[in-house]
């Protein structure tokens, strides 16, 4: 959700700046290896928990989070734990804004980021009740008009594939997603996707899609006939308690409204465009409301909110038909797993875990629910280093939630991972070549004398074999936290090549690998630095877009604003002179670079922007 060289979007700004991060702390570690990090000793584990009792859930996830916005610096964060009907814990911690000394309360309000998705899906599924709408017609049934290009014969997206993000359509209009001040109508966004091709089509692979969910929000307001943000108000959010939360980008209390933080520094927020995607403003005690209503099946004191059978259904696995999607599940605007993968850290639980996060630039946010145990957890926080800390802290908390409800100590958080078989050999050579990834860009995997190694972010990593397929990372013999607990294999699924992860016993797709492809001359003589032209209001978290060549691959690199480096973001392959598609699966992958021609001079155009060759 940024403009241009955004191009790997939240997700590689997040979690690939977390990448490297990591990469850099881990070499500081090799070079000054007897340093140590001073925190204090986390609280002595039981031996048993009473059943109902939070108060070790509570002493222990304390210590974690003044651990985790220590190490990710994080200036303030709002955790709140639901059991049933009780909010059994909620606090604040460090400050709303340290300018002014306010601190961080239960009370507090951020901006939510991509939870907004699940509302906009129980708004849909209100609809849905209401026999206004049926989720399984295509999209332009109800976007008369609606227009793009495409590569491929395939069916229309229904509106139901907008919402567990499998319609094939681009990931994001870069554009038009957050700005400083000005504000951009998010129904804009369904013209200017008549210029954009299709990345895949429907039910081929998981594609994050904030520019799908924007589209589903724009039908939700064309067949109410109410404005979104009023919609919403009236049917979702006043009839559940959530007095100051609004997909309004204006905080119903602006007293009680966070600063967001960018590398530190204060930073006012950004106007975010897509409302239905994104723009939601809540606070951890209207969250525990909503949490409150869901573990009632829908009901909010004797007022319905949602059907039970409807929530259910938002919780069923929809994309059950993808070859590339593993493990991953997704509902109708829930995750239904993959929240491990994300924080690094086992889940305790081997039933369904519901969850979604959010990250703008400024702010980081997870909700997660586990609803057979009617059991969750909302972490909210205003610093955009804190993705991967605000996962970890859900996560434990769910855990420790688990334990307290059931006043029994999981083994599974007690004992050591299970011992893998010993290295064994491999053949490297046969997995050489560059990798299209979502979370770590354009990786590539080379062999070296017996053994192979892979470049992540301009990092040689280490690649150990077990039993000649699955191998492990690791930086001058040390596995960084965001790989400790990773595998890795290389395998072919349905014609492509795929670079697979595993963590804690479950599959996602890592990477696809690309093909060489021999570059017209034309694409040739574009190599050099590029720079967003005429961004206006657009907010620009980026410098510069590199575009170059190695070893038959043609690359796009990107430098963040205000760091010299240059990190491989992505694969390009060349369809005509004037043409180039993201290599891979996945967000932003599939879809097209364009030459256009603006005032006599070439510049490149994709999702919106434009980039400007500097001379």
């Amino acid at each position: 959700m940024k403009n241009f060289a955004g191009i790997m979007l939240c997700i590689m700004v997040k979690i690939m700046n977390d990448v490297i991060i990591h990469l850099k702390k881990t070499a500081l570690a090799v070079l000054v290896i007897s340093a140590l990090i001073s925190c204090s000793s986390a609280p002595k584990r039981p031996d048993a928990v009473k059943k109902g009792d939070y108060s070790y859930a509570i002493e222990h996830i304390k210590w974690l989070i003044g651990r985790e916005m220590s190490r990710a610096k994080i200036e303030g964060l709002s955790i709140a734990i639901i059991d049933g009907q009780n909010v059994v814990w909620a606090e604040g911690f460090g400050y709303a804004v340290k300018s002014r000394g306010i601190k961080a309360a239960r009370d507090t309000l951020y901006q939510i980021g991509s939870i907004s998705k699940i509302f906009t899906a129980m708004a849909a599924m209100k609809l849905v009740e209401k026999g206004k709408l049926d989720i399984d017609r295509p999209v332009s049934h109800y976007l008369k008009g609606l227009a793009y290009r495409k590569r491929f014969t395939a069916p229309e997206p229904r509106v139901r594939h907008l919402m567990y993000h499998h319609s094939g359509l681009p990931s994001d209009n870069l554009a038009m997603l957050f700005t400083r001040k000005s504000s951009i109508p998010f129904t804009a966004m369904a013209a200017a996707l008549k210029d954009e091709y299709a990345a895949y089509p429907p039910d081929l692979v998981y594609s994050y899609c904030n520019l799908c969910v924007n589209l589903e929000g724009h039908i939700i307001q064309k067949v109410s006939g109410r404005d979104f943000i009023s919609f919403t108000d009236r049917e979702l959010f006043r009839p559940m308690g959530m007095t100051h939360t609004s997909f309004s980008n204006t905080p119903s209390d602006e007293a009680l409204m966070s600063m967001g933080y960018l590398m530190g520094e204060e930073s006012d927020r950004y106007v975010i465009n897509p409302l239905p995607a994104g723009s939601a403003i809540s606070s951890v005690s209207d969250l525990a409301e909503f949490i409150k209503t869901l573990n009632a099946g829908g009901m909010r004191g004797a007022t319905r909110v949602l059907a039970e059978k409807t929530l259910k259904k938002m919780f069923i696995k929809q994309n059950t038909g993808s070859p590339y999607d593993f493990d991953l599940g997704f509902g109708l605007g829930w995750f239904l797993s993959g929240l491990d993968f994300l924080a690094k850290t086992r889940i305790n639980y081997g039933g369904l875990v519901a969850w979604h996060a959010g990250s703008t630039v400024l702010f980081n946010s997870m909700l997660a629910v586990i609803p057979d145990m009617k059991i969750g957890v909302v972490v909210l926080s205003n610093s955009n280093t804190g993705s991967m800390a605000v996962a970890k802290i859900a996560v434990e908390s769910l855990n420790r939630a688990i334990e307290a409800k059931t006043g029994e100590i999981s083994a599974a958080a007690a004992a050591p991972e299970p011992a893998m078989e010993g290295p064994g050999e491999s053949d490297p050579g046969s997995i050489e070549g560059y990798y299209a990834t979502e979370y770590m860009g354009a990786v590539r995997i080379k062999k070296s004398g017996s053994g192979a190694s892979m470049e992540v972010g301009g990092y040689s990593m280490g690649m150990t074999f077990y039993g000649g397929k699955k191998f492990r990372l690791s930086y001058f013999g040390i596995r960084p936290g965001i790989f400790r607990d990773s595998y890795f294999t290389v395998e072919k699924v349905s014609g492509k090549t795929l670079l697979v992860s595993e963590i804690f016993g479950r599959r996602y797709l890592a990477g696809t690998k690309a093909e060489r492809v021999r570059a017209p001359d034309s694409w040739l003589k574009r190599a050099g630095n590029y720079s967003i032209f005429d961004p206006g209001d657009t907010v620009q978290l980026f410098g510069k877009l590199r575009l170059g060549f190695d070893d038959g691959y043609m690359l796009a690199y990107y430098n963040i604003t205000g760091t010299p480096e240059f990190i491989p973001g992505m694969i390009l392959v060349p369809l005509s002179d004037t043409e180039a598609v993201i290599a891979g699966l996945g967000r932003n992958m599939g879809q097209t670079i364009r030459v256009v021609v603006r005032d006599g001079k070439e510049m490149l155009y994709f999702s919106g922007v434009l980039l400007r060759r500097e001379d």
